[in-house]
């Protein structure tokens, strides 16, 4: 085998959760891969259109109960999870069939055959490291190595079973709003996002409070909305009881190093992606460019041939997804959605953290 790397050694585990919704989408790409009746009703981007059509054309049922199946386990999910403002999978189903559409605009290799390939190299890797060591070492290191097998997927297991409880308080709190707006004192559901639990709860009473919460609101919003344009700050440190973003050199002239968390070295094409809208422009065998990855990027992981973000580490959702998957992955690279050019020939080196620009 390869290198030995701790990397290798815990790739392909298949113990995270948030990468079975990855894999889910892509085993419903290849039903629909093979009818060809169907491939070109996903073409559509109208959701409504396209399901009313395929409840009609999927004389099997097939496809229409994986779609509900998958919904039924991953419907909780959203592009920014924890944020309760974004509609969840299960509310705006046009994030499923637009990951879909991509996967069908390129080959479908099977998943299945590279995920066993992927088990037979981590286990030689394994069986390496393991002749190298004398017995009293080799006990000690097989005890380590289990309970990072067995704990290493356990953040993102842990964050799918608080994003089904975030998914549950959505609904209360947005049966909440409806019921303030019912009263007249606010004008949409999701007004009910821009206020704090302290502040809910007194509206909740009779009679309610005297004061107005729309412009308090309405000021909130547009806060949110000036903070979504700011720049993230690499490294943040507290002064007194405030976080404070670190001022750093100017990364124009630093090198494309970062931090290693997915072994493998791979060449290819550079895709900067900085949001979701971007999502249909990347295409198989293609590198992820990104400012970060969260659990509703999963799928485009299925289709990178590597990753490099400028936020994340090892134990971060887009490390323990490559891993998974198997792909390099370098995190922690400054500016890197700014500084590599999009469509550039890269290589990456997911052992030791290297980005180089090709051409």
């Amino acid at each position: 085998c390869d290198e030995v790397s701790a990397e290798g050694l815990l790739a392909g585990l298949g113990e995270a959760e948030s990468a079975r919704s990855g894999k889910a989408l892509w085993a419903i790409a290849l039903l629909i891969q093979e009818r060809p009746e169907l491939h070109e009703l996903f073409m559509l981007e109208d959701t409504n259109q396209l399901e009313k059509r395929l409840v009609r054309e999927d004389q099997s049922g097939q496809v229409v109960r994986a779609l509900r199946a998958f919904i039924k386990e991953f419907g909780h999910g959203a592009l920014h999870e924890f944020e309760l403002l974004y509609p969840r999978w299960h509310e705006d189903r046009s994030y499923i069939y637009t990951n879909i559409r991509n996967y069908l605009k390129g080959d479908l290799p099977d998943r299945k055959e590279a995920g066993e390939q992927l088990a037979r190299h981590r286990l030689a890797m394994l069986e390496k490291v393991r002749k190298q060591l004398n017995p009293v070492k080799r006990l000690v290191f097989n005890h380590v190595y289990r309970r990072a097998a067995q704990l290493g997927s356990q953040r993102e297991n842990l964050k799918q079973a608080l994003l089904k409880a975030h998914a549950e308080l959505k609904k209360h709190l947005l049966h909440i709003g409806r019921n303030l707006i019912d009263r007249g004192i606010l004008e949409a559901e999701d007004d009910i996002f821009f206020m704090t639990h302290q502040e809910i709860a007194p509206w909740l009473e009779e009679p309610p409070p005297v004061k107005k919460l729309l412009p308090l609101i309405r000021e909130r919003r547009k806060k949110r909305a000036a903070d979504m344009k700011e720049p993230h700050p690499a490294k943040m440190m507290q002064v007194g009881e405030l976080w404070r973003p670190v001022i750093e050199a100017d990364a124009e002239n630093a090198d494309h190093q970062g931090i290693g968390c997915s072994a493998g070295v791979v060449e290819g094409v550079a895709r900067v992606i900085v949001n979701e809208n971007e999502f249909g422009k990347l295409r198989k065998g293609e590198i992820l460019v990104a400012p970060a990855t969260n659990p509703g990027w999963t799928p485009l992981f299925m289709t990178a041939a590597g990753v490099v973000t400028e936020i994340g580490g090892a134990l971060s959702h887009g490390a323990i997804i490559a891993r998974e998957y198997g792909i390099p992955m370098v995190t922690a690279v400054k500016q890197a959605t700014q500084r590599i050019p999009d469509g550039a020939r890269i290589r990456i080196n997911g052992a030791n953290g290297a980005v180089e620009i090709l051409n």
